[in-house]
């Protein structure tokens, strides 16, 4: 647990000293994002994987996002709270999670586990 901690306070340090100097330097969040996309693509051509044939980045789909969070709020499918816009997942009933691995059904046994309810 020690090492672990050490290497975590090590990483931190790390992480604060690029930030001062992007910081000095007068990177913004768009020049760290577009670094990080590059390495991104660039590890994933390392692994043979081709380049996406589109790149969407959200900051340059706002206006978009949030009118579309707008629609949710006003149909009543999300709500607003002081930490965010979170789905109403109760006014989906036994919709909501229907995809979940963990609740499938085997589908010839289901007739028998309905009957026995």
């Amino acid at each position: 647990a020690a090492l672990l901690d050490e290497r975590v306070r090590d990483e931190r340090e790390a992480l604060n000293a690029t930030r001062r100097a992007d910081d000095a330097a007068g990177t913004t969040a768009a020049d760290l994002a577009r670094t990080q996309e590059r390495g991104f693509l660039r590890d994933m051509a390392l692994l043979g994987v081709g380049p996406p044939d589109l790149l969407l980045r959200v900051s340059e789909h706002m206006d978009q996002i949030r009118g579309m969070v707008a629609t949710l709020v006003d149909s009543g499918a999300a709500y607003p709270t002081d930490s965010g816009v979170y789905f109403d997942v109760a006014r989906l009933g036994d919709r909501y999670g229907r995809l979940d691995p963990s609740r499938r059904v085997d589908s010839a046994a289901a007739p028998a586990a309905a009957a026995a309810t």
